[in-house]
């Protein structure tokens, strides 16, 4: 969408220049705004986004070399014209010295002007394809890097799954040392975990307190928190932070190559005189160990239990210090926990749960606490391992697939729930009910999202189970939802279909009665529509490009009154049809028929 302003102190000149140029038909221009001093342009330059600007040069009280400085410091990839009535060297070396796209000699033609604006068209292009180049791109990227690397810790934390192709894609894309397998890289190299990146997770609460801190605040003690934390932990690990939806800062923690070397080898020291070595059966396999060879060590269940323990330590030790740092700087209290050591990516969400389950158990109200969880939940004596559904809770949930109209996906998300009823919790009363309710509130909430409830959309027999779902078998339950989400899906798509056919006729009728002056931008205008949304949606309901109706209307419309309007002349029935430049509409027209208009009413 090309929005051109034109500026000079003569009226009739921005205006005749306004009616004269075919500006959308001929230039794809969709709005053009007119300002008679340099004052008037500015205002229009703060509200409205201008791509080429055509002004004079000398104008009172701010000529266009001026104008063109303001308007850089506004938006410097502005595209500027200038016109004068002075063929002076002095001005033309200013223009040139501005970056102007062309300097044009008044009273100014049409073609030598309308080369120009494609001439600045084009330019802008070029800019705006470097822009999007991979290169610009990556840089821009990388900016972005520490949002961009929290927002996907922080999807992995809530479950979202990912191929392991496309997590790695991720991963290399964003810089992040941490993947499976990563039995070469830099800094898992020479790993005693060979072929695994084994991570722990340091979850962060900021320990609630009187001092009536806004959001504001807040925040930049989250940030400084996050820099303490790194400073601390970066020498020994890799840190990738986040921050969940519960206000926890979350930090995946990796243990450097180097450091990692050190910590075997203090070990391998450590162990040099034990005498023996046992296999899983605990019989002597060797008796005596070699103090440089790692390989030897791997069927020693002490030393592999010896190795994390070590790692575990020196984390533990450095969250101490995190919450000393805190405490001393921005004196602040947090609390902290830490899981044990596990496989990414997959220890990610199970690890996240667990120190959650360790923070409500544990911490309640008191401040400053330090505490290791372990991945496994612990089963208290005489207790029955119950636990939350999976399909039910890992994102994306059934509510957002269904607001954003994935209905194949929220298919498959209502298979998976019920699959796992089945096979896990197929006895299970509680269960059952939890997935029904939990599956109502999301048909009902769509519903009543769009103005419906469910009583318009569901049959009566639907509608009776669904005040009884907690009694209703599983496979009459799985039936009533599958049925439902398809009754939900139906009465949505008819709604935008017929919403779609409404814009439509609201379009075509616009038209009908505002020929004189219509114009793409008036039309988007008029519908509170985007434009080239507008133009999308309009392709997509009628095969054929707004701007292609639109034409197709005025030649349709011009012949008519060629023959039913005898008396009108040429150049009043292209003004009627919008076109204010009479020779335009001769050309169009006979580009259209193979004829002129005269000749086709002659005929």
């Amino acid at each position: 969408m090309m929005q051109v302003l034109l500026v000079d102190d003569e009226r009739s000149v921005v205006e005749g220049l306004s009616l004269r140029i075919p500006w959308e038909e001929e230039l794809g221009v969709t709005a053009v705004y007119k300002a008679t001093s340099g004052a008037a342009a500015l205002a229009i330059m703060e509200q409205t986004s201008i791509h080429i600007v055509i002004t004079d040069i000398r104008m009172p009280e701010m000529d266009g070399l001026e104008l063109i400085r303001r308007i850089r410091g506004l938006n410097r990839r502005t595209k500027f014209i200038l016109l004068s009535g002075h063929a002076e060297f002095d001005y033309a070396k200013e223009a040139l010295s501005s970056q102007v796209t062309e300097y044009l000699l008044k009273p100014v033609k049409d073609e030598p002007l309308m080369e120009a604006v494609r001439l600045a068209m084009r330019e802008l292009h070029k800019e705006w394809e470097m822009i999007a180049s991979l290169q610009q791109a990556g840089s821009a990227m990388r900016e972005s890097f520490p949002t961009l690397r929290a927002k996907l810790l922080l999807e992995l934390l809530q479950g979202f799954r990912y191929s392991n192709e496309r997590l790695e894609e991720r991963l290399r894309m964003l810089e992040l040392p941490f993947g499976r397998g990563r039995t070469r890289g830099a800094e898992t190299q020479g790993s005693f975990y060979e072929g695994e990146d084994l991570c722990s997770m340091l979850l962060i609460r900021i320990d609630p307190d009187d001092s009536g801190y806004g959001s504001q605040d807040m925040s930049l003690i989250e940030y400084g928190i996050t820099n303490i934390a790194e400073e601390v932990l970066g020498e020994a690990f890799m840190v990738w932070p986040s921050k969940d939806a519960l206000d926890h800062l979350v930090l995946l923690v990796k243990i450097r190559r180097a450091e990692d070397q050190e910590l075997t080898g203090t070990i391998q020291g450590s162990m040099s005189s034990v005498p023996l070595v046992l296999n899983d059966d605990e019989q002597v396999v060797h008796s005596q160990v070699e103090p440089l060879n790692i390989g030897a060590y791997r069927a020693n269940q002490a030393q592999n239990n010896c190795i994390p323990a070590a790692r575990h330590k020196l984390l533990e030790e450095q969250a101490m210090d995190i919450q000393q740092h805190v405490e001393q700087f921005l004196n602040k209290s947090v609390s902290i926990v830490i899981s044990e050591w596990g496989s990414f990516p997959h220890m990610v969400p199970t690890a996240y749960d667990r120190l959650l389950h360790e923070m409500r158990k544990y911490f309640g109200s008191d401040t400053g606490l330090l505490k290791v969880a372990g991945l496994q939940v612990e089963v208290e004596e005489g207790r029955s391992t119950i636990r939350s559904m999976e399909a039910l809770y890992s994102p994306p949930s059934l509510t957002q697939l269904l607001e954003a109209g994935r209905w194949e996906s929220a298919g498959e998300k209502l298979i998976c729930i019920f699959e796992e009823l089945g096979t896990s919790w197929a006895h299970s009363k509680e269960h059952r009910m939890e997935a029904a309710y939990s599956i109502m509130a999301s048909f009902s909430y769509i519903a009543h999202k769009n103005g419906k409830g469910l009583e318009e959309l569901l049959s009566s027999e639907d509608m009776a189970l669904a005040y009884r779902l907690a009694d209703a078998p599983l496979p009459q339950l799985r039936g009533w939802a599958g049925r439902v989400c398809q009754s939900i899906r139906s009465d949505l798509e008819g709604g935008a279909k017929s919403s779609r056919t409404k814009l439509v006729m609201q379009i075509h009728e616009y038209i009908a009665n505002n020929l004189t002056n219509v114009s793409m931008q008036a039309i988007a205008d008029h519908v509170y529509l985007n434009h080239d949304y507008l133009s999308k949606v309009y392709k997509a309901e009628t095969g054929e490009y707004l701007s292609d109706y639109l034409f197709r209307y005025r030649m349709d419309k011009a012949a008519y009154m060629l023959l039913h309007h005898t008396q009108l002349r040429i150049y009043q029935i292209a003004e009627q049809l919008g076109y204010l430049n009479t020779p335009y509409f001769i050309k169009v027209f006979r580009k259209q028929y193979g004829m002129t208009p005269q000749e086709y009413r002659d005929k």
